[in-house]
C-alpha cells in the first residue's frame, strides 16, 4: 500500500471515523473489528478505535503483537522496588472465587491494555497498571457473584464462564 499524503490521509481518516460511528457493540463482528483496527493502524490512528472493538479483538486473541508487547511492558514496569506477583494473586483469587484462572487472566490483561490506552491518551492515572488490572478482576468476580454495582466491562467473560459451568 502506498503511503497517503496530505488530503488523501485526511480523507482516509474521515472515512475511518465515519465507519467507526456506525459500529455499535451489537453489530460489531470480529471480521469487521479486524478490518477497522487494521485500517486505523495503517493510518496511525489506533486511538480512534472504540473500546468495545478492542475488547472484542483482545477476547478473540486478534490484537497485534505490539499491543500485547505494550501491555506486557506496562505490566513489568513498576514505580517501586517490589515486584508484584500477579500470577500468584490471580491463582489465589481463582481458588477463592471458584473461577478458572483463564478467565481471570483475560480480565487482568484487558485491564493492563485499558491502562496502557489511558496513559497513551495522556490521561494521568495515579495507580500502577497491576492495581488497575486487579481492580478489574475484582469487579469481574463481583459481577459473577451477582453484584449490581460491579462494572460490566467483562460481561462477555462472565457469560462465557456461566456457559462453561453449565456444560
Amino acid at each position: 500500500m502506498r503511503p497517503r499524503r496530505g488530503s488523501e490521509h485526511a480523507q482516509a481518516v474521515e472515512k475511518l471515523r465515519a465507519d467507526i460511528e456506525l459500529l455499535t457493540p451489537q453489530n460489531t463482528t470480529v471480521r469487521r473489528a479486524k478490518m477497522i483496527y487494521r485500517r486505523a493502524k495503517q493510518l496511525g490512528r489506533c486511538d480512534l478505535v472504540p473500546d468495545h472493538v478492542l475488547s472484542l479483538l483482545e477476547s478473540q486473541k486478534a490484537l497485534t503483537c505490539t499491543d500485547t508487547a505494550r501491555a506486557e511492558r506496562a505490566l513489568n514496569t513498576s514505580r517501586s522496588d517490589d515486584k508484584f506477583d500477579y500470577q500468584a494473586c490471580l491463582a489465589a483469587k481463582s481458588v477463592e472465587a471458584d473461577i478458572p484462572l483463564v478467565y481471570l487472566r483475560a480480565s487482568f490483561m484487558r485491564g493492563i491494555v485499558e491502562y496502557v490506552h489511558l496513559n497513551r491518551d495522556h490521561r494521568f492515572v495515579p495507580v500502577r497498571p497491576q492495581e488497575w488490572a486487579n481492580a478489574r478482576v475484582n469487579s469481574m468476580i463481583r459481577l459473577d457473584q451477582g453484584d449490581p454495582d460491579a462494572r460490566t466491562d467483562d460481561w462477555d467473560l462472565v457469560q462465557r464462564l456461566r456457559r462453561f459451568r453449565a456444560s
